[in-house]
């Protein structure tokens, strides 16, 4: 069981009433709120919800020129918005599934960690990608 909590509203008392879950769907009342007397009183909630935090696990080549191709495994990965080399954001990247994102590594990218972002927060890789001159320079 999650950790959903509850908000009752009780037209007829002007009561709202919050239950709080314990995380084995056992609801307890932890608070009551006294709303305004207007009858078209309108009444806001929000619910808690677990985020699921993305995560690197790994990344593979672990080193490459600018615009090596670069597949991230990890989790969470729904709806990334952004994957940086160093902290150089890459122009493009695919999200493949929740757990797999491919990407080119961008210009201006220097040897340092892989950095994801979702709306969830920011995944950082353990390890650091190389970045290595172009073959020929």
């Amino acid at each position: 069981m999650g950790d959903l909590d509850i908000a009752a509203a009780n037209r007829l008392s002007d009561d709202l009433t919050i239950l709080k879950n314990n995380g084995s769907a056992i609801f307890t009342a932890s608070q009551v709120v006294r709303l305004r007397e207007d009858p078209f009183f309108n009444v806001s909630v929000l619910i808690n919800v677990e985020v699921a935090l993305p995560s690197v696990a790994g990344f593979s080549p672990t080193s490459g020129p600018v615009g090596t191709l670069v597949t991230i495994t990890g989790a969470n990965f729904t709806g990334a918005s952004a994957v940086t080399f160093g902290g150089a954001g890459a122009r493009s990247f695919a999200v493949l599934s929740a757990t797999q994102i491919q990407v080119r590594v961008p210009r201006g990218a220097t040897t340092g960690k892989i950095v994801v972002t979702t709306p969830a927060g920011n995944a950082t890789s353990a390890g650091n990608f190389s970045v290595t001159p172009r073959p020929g320079r």
